[in-house]
């Protein structure tokens, strides 16, 4: 049985878009939109949206999904939400059958989104996440709380706030992300993004609900390309075997040497698989 929907209101999205040099000739005409992923932005992928821009003569979006970046703030964070704010974004932008490409949070965006509207998107590629719900891990709720401790304790510069953050968090690549987040307000660093409502929306990020709408969610039969790091776990051999040829039959999958963080530790290898896929649809 389908469970009713519950009627909420959509968001307007924030972007930036990478147009291609002004010289360059369109390889696609497909438009490509990249979503970030929990506790992320649209600067995360700024590098790789400008370097397929340029490879493939076409607009990339970056969008801040609803509780992040610049994008307002909004309850439910759920994906239902997020695929509903990503479908408005295209119709108020006028994108015809755009590739959609997401990232963790982002990537469930997407595929929510994909079997919501299969008509709407030429392919997706889901990065380091399946069509499965997974319990978030407790790194998420520790990032949650050590951000709200930073916004109670008014630091009045960003590398104490990032001191801080060293004692618990080891990457300071992971610090210099979730920093991101924050910015001086009036001589004290405070975070922008909705801490209270991300902290109590974990659990459904972790979740990959079918029955959300009032109708069935269909299956995607365009291209998809999931992508997963080697070390990472999040794209299990379970799904790769059940979830993911169920619900997305015309898929491919391709693994690149790294992380969760698969993206930013290698752009232009996941560039090449991203524009390889492009040109084949």
């Amino acid at each position: 049985m389908i469970r009713q929907v519950r009627r909420f209101s959509t968001v307007k999205l924030v972007y930036d878009l990478h147009k291609p040099p002004a010289a360059s000739s369109p390889k696609t005409d497909a438009p490509i939109i990249i979503l970030h992923g929990l506790f992320g932005n649209k600067v995360n992928n700024r590098t790789p949206a400008k370097a397929l821009a340029k490879a493939l003569g076409t607009n990339v979006y970056c969008v801040d999904q609803r509780n992040h970046g610049q994008s307002p703030h909004a309850k439910p964070h759920t994906y239902q939400a997020m695929s509903e704010d990503l479908d408005r974004f295209i119709s108020d932008h006028g994108l015809q059958r755009p590739v959609l490409i997401g990232h963790s949070m982002g990537a469930k965006t997407v595929m929510t989104h994909a079997l919501a509207y299969p008509d709407r998107s030429r392919g997706i590629v889901p990065v380091e996440n399946a069509p499965i719900s997974k319990t978030i891990g407790s790194e998420m709720h520790t990032y949650c709380m050590l951000m709200k401790e930073i916004d109670s304790m008014e630091f009045s510069s960003r590398k104490e706030a990032s001191e801080y953050l060293s004692d618990t968090v080891s990457s300071p690549s992971l610090v210099h992300f979730l920093l991101t987040n924050a910015s001086m307000v009036h001589g004290v660093l405070k975070f922008h993004i909705p801490l209270d409502i991300l902290r109590d929306s974990l659990n459904s990020v972790g979740l990959f609900d079918y029955s959300i709408y009032d109708r069935p969610l269909k299956t995607y039969t365009n291209p998809s390309l999931f992508v997963k790091g080697s070390d990472s776990p999040y794209i299990t051999a379970t799904a790769l075997n059940r979830e993911i040829p169920i619900l997305f039959p015309n898929y491919k999958i391709e693994t690149l040497q790294g992380g969760h963080w698969i993206i930013a530790e290698q752009p232009a290898a996941f560039c090449k698989l991203v524009e390889k896929f492009v040109l084949s649809l």
